[in-house]
């Protein structure tokens, strides 16, 4: 690996930029706002993990878009063609995606999900309002009371739930919630909360003793 072109690279980075970029520690909460480089900072802060030899297969990047992947992985693969051109052909063993992404390839590759198809938030909303009616959504204000289903059902799959405890609190929704997964799950349907969710509960059954 050339040092002299990544010490080049870094030097470019503000001294913040710098430090989150070869800070030794394992966990970091970097704040910025549009603009402030966080693309290039985190580029270059996986550029640097590679330059410990930090096996690409173990780091893991995770994005809100699609496209702020693609663009994140433009960039890493210019810096190290740059500064080692060998180590371009281990950069697909590295996972830079949607997060929504990553866990449904874990639920593909471990959990059986793999003929299952996922609906984005604009997916979602809209077979809402095709079954709403049949959930109880009903009456005035339809497209209100769909929406507002939608952001509950999105905090029960965010905030990982209890079934029974839902049941207790709030048994009508409980009620359209077991129906409206009942819907998805007879279409062989993924939404973005349910993939998370599923990950993160099918790992932790896996991990009980």
């Amino acid at each position: 690996m050339n040092k002299s072109i990544l010490n080049e690279e870094l030097e470019k980075l503000s001294p913040d930029q710098k430090k989150a970029a070869i800070s030794g520690k394992r966990f970091l909460r970097i704040v910025a706002g549009a603009g402030a480089g966080k693309t290039t900072t985190m580029a270059m802060r996986i550029v640097y993990l590679l330059s410990k030899d930090v096996n690409p297969k173990d780091i893991v990047a995770f994005t809100f878009t699609e496209k702020a992947a693609q663009n994140m992985k433009n960039r890493i693969y210019e810096k190290v063609r740059q500064i080692d051109p060998k180590l371009c052909d281990k950069l697909g063993e590295m996972y830079v995606g949607t997060i929504h992404a990553f866990c449904y390839q874990l639920l593909d590759d471990f959990f059986g999900y793999g003929n299952h198809d996922v609906l984005d938030e604009n997916q979602e909303i809209a077979f809402l309002m095709r079954h709403g009616w049949g959930l109880g959504l009903g009456g005035g204000g339809y497209l209100k009371n769909c929406l507002n289903f939608h952001k509950s059902v999105g905090v029960v799959y965010d905030e990982l739930i209890d079934n029974d405890k839902l049941k207790d609190k709030a048994i009508d929704f409980h009620h359209k919630f077991t129906k409206y997964e009942n819907m998805l799950d007879q279409e062989k349907l993924l939404t973005f909360g349910r993939i998370i969710n599923f990950t993160v509960k099918n790992i932790e059954k896996r991990s009980d003793p």
